[in-house]
């Protein structure tokens, strides 16, 4: 009822979320779109609609800003919803209802027990100092909600040895003389199966094999291992109100010396956006890390813009943005050409590089393979090997998979060569080949068993 009651809201407000509707044209060109007239009429949803494309995409990329700051998360936790809690079962048995008859009061709980948790990690420090906790809410098959949860560590706190990992880690079946009361958990909850060829039939088996890969090899002990035709471009160019957080930029850059000494990424750093007056102020409390929106080449301007935005700091105008040297360039691409940004297809190797922090492998050899047929690329064979092995991302896994062969080891050459064949799968549905690029090297072996995955 209050989601329905939000959205009929949103439909009957579209004129308020005006602002909102320019964030819709900035997708458009982040997929590459410049040309208005695929644009049709459409209901847009704010960011602030929970569960709404770009409220997810907003905190997905809040989320790669944050493992770009702390580094890769210490520990992958699952918090899972239990219907045979007290709590749940003492509610269902006064008001003599199921669980699954008041999914409401089930998600009140779990949102209750899960806040508890995510303050343990944090505040009460349960494995150890943290950096940063991200979490994400999900609902399984069966309605219930479960939380995966990512947590950054300080050095001091990390688990780095086998032996600090069985500290907080135990993947076994306890004795029930000793522990009683856990032994019941593991059974009751943690055990899989027993699943196989004997019992084919079960919902985990798939062509006389379980999906999770069970039953698995034994350890002894724990290891590690390492709507009009105007451009878009132009429609994205105009503010949106009166003054918006980036003009706001240049004006608190006039106004506060600190502020000058900062590029617009490091900016949230220092300063905190008052929505009430419209304008920045020095940030009194909490740490916070700045982060902007990813940019294909294929952008053009905006692409050379947010180039410029990662080095310039304390700009009070766009001229101030266009200006190297004392020249005032005509465009922001001319910019990044005087300070040498473009020189050797360098954008194009940092937007790759860039995008590898949040992007799939497939994602990253389609953006290749575009650069590719558009003729971006003035030396494709140097962006080649600078980039090739985070361009063969999950290749490597996606056999894996393919051919069950859980233990499968490629060397370079090999993984660079099944990416060259990816790209070329890519480059053939658009009717190029990597044959029509002489300086890159063309894939060997046969390639009709191959497949695609995103």
């Amino acid at each position: 009822m209050v989601e329905s009651a939000r959205l009929k809201y949103i439909y009957t407000h579209q004129s308020d979320f005006r602002a909102e509707i320019y964030h819709g044209l900035r997708d458009a060109v982040f997929n590459g779109e410049t040309n208005a007239t695929s644009k049709g009429k459409r209901i847009i949803l704010p960011a602030t609609f929970t569960g709404g494309p770009r409220y997810m995409i907003q905190n997905y990329q809040d989320a790669m800003a944050i493992c770009r700051c702390a580094g890769y998360p210490d520990l992958f936790i699952t918090f899972t919803c239990n219907p045979q809690w007290d709590e749940i079962q003492w509610y269902c048995a006064k008001h003599k209802v199921k669980p699954e008859d008041r999914p409401d009061m089930v998600c009140r709980l779990f949102k209750v027990k899960l806040d508890k948790m995510i303050k343990d990690l944090r505040y009460n420090k349960l494995f150890g100092a943290k950096k940063a906790v991200i979490y994400t809410i999900e609902f399984q098959k069966q309605g219930l909600p479960h939380a995966h949860i990512l947590l950054f560590l300080h050095e001091q706190d990390k688990y780095l040895t086998p032996a600090d990992i069985n500290k907080i880690i135990c993947a076994e079946i306890l004795d029930p003389n000793v522990d009683n009361a856990y032994y019941e958990v593991v059974k009751t909850f943690m055990l899989h199966g027993p699943c196989g060829i004997s019992r084919p039939t079960l919902p985990c088996m798939d062509e006389g094999r379980c999906i999770h890969h069970f039953p698995k090899k034994f350890n002894e002990v724990t290891t590690v291992d390492k709507d009009d035709d105007e451009s878009l471009l132009d429609a994205v160019a105009k503010a949106t109100v009166k003054e918006s957080m980036f003009l706001a930029w240049f004006t608190a850059n006039k106004e506060y010396a600190i502020a000058r000494e900062l590029t617009y990424n490091e900016f949230p750093s220092k300063f905190v956006w008052k929505s009430s007056p419209r304008g920045w102020e020095p940030r009194k409390s909490h740490q916070v890390i700045g982060r902007m929106i990813f940019v294909p080449p294929s952008s053009g301007e905006l692409y050379y813009l947010r180039l410029l935005l990662n080095i310039i700091k304390g700009p009070i105008s766009y001229a101030n943005i266009q200006t190297y040297n004392g020249v005032i360039y005509s465009s922001f691409r001319d910019a990044c050409y005087a300070r040498g940004l473009l020189d050797d297809d360098k954008e194009y190797i940092d937007a790759i590089e860039e995008a590898s922090h949040w992007g799939s492998g497939y994602y990253l050899r389609k953006l290749f393979a575009t650069l590719f047929w558009s003729n971006s690329m003035v030396r494709p064979e140097a962006v080649w090997e600078k980039i090739a092995m985070l361009l063969s991302d999950r290749i490597l896994h996606d056999h894996r998979a393919m051919f069950g062969l859980y233990d499968l080891a490629l060397s370079d050459e090999e993984l660079k060569n099944l990416t060259l064949i990816e790209i070329e799968q890519i480059l053939n549905s658009n009717g190029k080949s990597l044959r029509d690029y002489l300086t890159i090297p063309f894939p060997s072996g046969d390639t009709d068993h191959f497949r695609t995955r995103n």
